[in-house]
């Protein structure tokens, strides 16, 4: 499963995991801040467990992608949309619900 998704749902270009893959290879190419919290707890697990020296790439690829759209430097938190995707389009003005992140964190805690 984990190989379908980066092949499918892995931006190699931008790093981050896009909005969703379908099992017929279709793709959503749109990026929000769950799946790219997702997509890192899910990387750095397996760049921690799994010796493929590939998810430790991703793993930095998403985390820039993360730091430059999505998590809010001067007031905190994260978008919930990409920073660029809020320049061009009204983006909602609240904070993300924290479960993803949560469980971001806590896999980085275990690890």
């Amino acid at each position: 499963m984990l190989d379908y998704a980066i092949r499918v749902g892995y931006d190699e270009a931008d790093g981050g995991a896009f909005d969703r893959a379908f099992p017929d290879g279709a793709v959503s190419r749109e990026k929000g801040w769950w799946q790219q919290s997702e997509c890192l707890r899910t990387l750095m697990h397996f760049a921690v467990h799994s010796g493929k020296p590939d998810m430790k790439r991703r793993y930095e690829q998403t985390l820039t992608l993360v730091q430059e759209e999505f998590v809010d430097a001067a007031n905190g938190g994260w978008y919930p949309l990409p920073k660029s995707v809020c320049a061009r389009q009204s983006c909602p003005d609240e904070q993300p619900e924290p479960y993803h992140m949560t469980g971001m964190h806590r896999e980085a805690l275990d690890l």
